[in-house]
């Protein structure tokens, strides 16, 4: 659960959304999302025009990235996956 700590509600829900997300190292902190693999990450208005720009003329090269973070979304936060980590955390408690 560490790990969760922060997470900001809105790349979930737009990775959620199978949307493209460009976020600052800051907009992710406290998940374990990767850069380049499930998301873009940008600091200067100048990198996120210069992604917003070459993702729009070149949405195709960014779909394994778009597609990355929802399969990660799906696998890691729907409620079962939730409980689940949950009740693990609960078990390793007891031993």
């Amino acid at each position: 659960m560490e790990a969760w700590r922060g997470v900001k509600v809105k790349v979930l829900e737009a990775l959620g959304h199978g949307k493209l997300v460009i976020s600052t190292v800051k907009g992710i902190e406290g998940t374990t999302f990767r850069n380049q693999k499930e998301l873009l990450t940008a600091e200067s208005t100048e990198e996120f025009a210069h992604i917003c720009i070459n993702a729009l003329r070149n949405i195709s090269c960014y779909e394994e990235i778009r597609r990355c973070g929802y399969e990660n979304i799906r696998k890691n936060f729907t409620w079962k996956a939730v409980v689940d980590k949950f009740e693990q955390e609960l078990n390793n408690l007891k031993s």
